[in-house]
């Protein structure tokens, strides 16, 4: 397909990838796409045949996956695009999985298809079970968003929470830490009507106090500043000694957006 060479950014709503033919007849229009550097996926169900080759797309730095609508309902759909897509220049990933029927778990290959990634977005309170299995998948993150049901420190205590020994058959997560070369958070689990006095900010503040003893280089917290309108001021002050409180700020490309 040559006349598709020029093509940047695509989004594809796909129904059903769950033949042989239907996933080979993705993959060669995906890589057909020589200049593809953004691509949004979303798929109702996806199977790969160990038998077929990876979609193997050089060029692509930006990656939204969305099953959210995925009749599979252990999660299986959303691991199996990731496994079958190689992309070693990619650095940002959006993960969309189901609210609470997704299974990341089990053996992953011992090499990270996205060795490159640096940024990854998480969509939905399922993830915080998944984070061994996303941490060796995307071992080098520095960055990670988080739009789920949950308050910042939870969000950051799963973070911290034990180490990958590679007993599930994969490989072990780097210096036993699941991300240790994490530098900022952005978090969007905090109900922006509910002012932050609401919520313990000492306990915030030890969570994160936790991640930077292990050795991680975490420097910024990103928030709606809007959640730390009434929150104590002397809390605040001492918060702010340890981590950088920066306001939230959605900087993800939408080149699909025409309003």
């Amino acid at each position: 397909m040559p006349s598709f060479g020029p093509i940047t950014s695509l989004a594809l709503s796909l129904r059903y990838i769950t033949t042989e033919e239907s996933y080979t007849s993705l993959r060669d229009a995906l890589m057909a796409l020589i200049s593809l550097t953004h691509l949004e996926l979303q798929i109702l169900a996806f199977f790969r045949s160990p038998s077929t080759l990876p979609i193997t797309l050089p060029g692509l730095q930006i990656l939204e996956v969305d099953v959210r609508r995925c009749t599979c309902k252990d999660g299986k759909d959303g691991k199996n695009i990731i496994n079958s897509i190689h992309a070693t220049s990619l650095i940002s990933l959006a993960l969309k999985w189901n609210d609470s029927d997704a299974d990341l778990t089990g053996s992953t290959s011992d090499e990270s298809r996205i060795p490159s990634l640096r940024h990854l977005l998480l969509f939905g309170p399922t993830v915080f079970s998944e984070l061994d299995w996303l941490a060796r998948m995307f071992p080098n993150i520095e960055r990670l968003t988080c739009w789920a049901g949950a308050d910042v420190h939870v969000i950051l205590a799963a973070i911290g929470e034990g180490a990958d020994d590679g007993s599930d058959g994969g490989p072990e997560v780097s210096d036993g830490l699941r991300w240790p070369k994490l530098h900022s958070i952005g978090a969007l689990g905090i109900d922006p009507k509910i002012p932050f006095e609401s919520f313990n900010l000492v306990v915030l503040r030890d969570a994160i106090s936790k991640l930077q003893e292990c050795g991680r280089p975490f420097h910024t917290l990103w928030c709606l500043q809007s959640s730390f309108a009434r929150a104590n001021k002397s809390d605040m002050a001492e918060l702010r000694e340890i981590i950088h409180v920066a306001d939230f700020s959605d900087d993800w490309p939408l080149p699909f957006n025409f309003q």
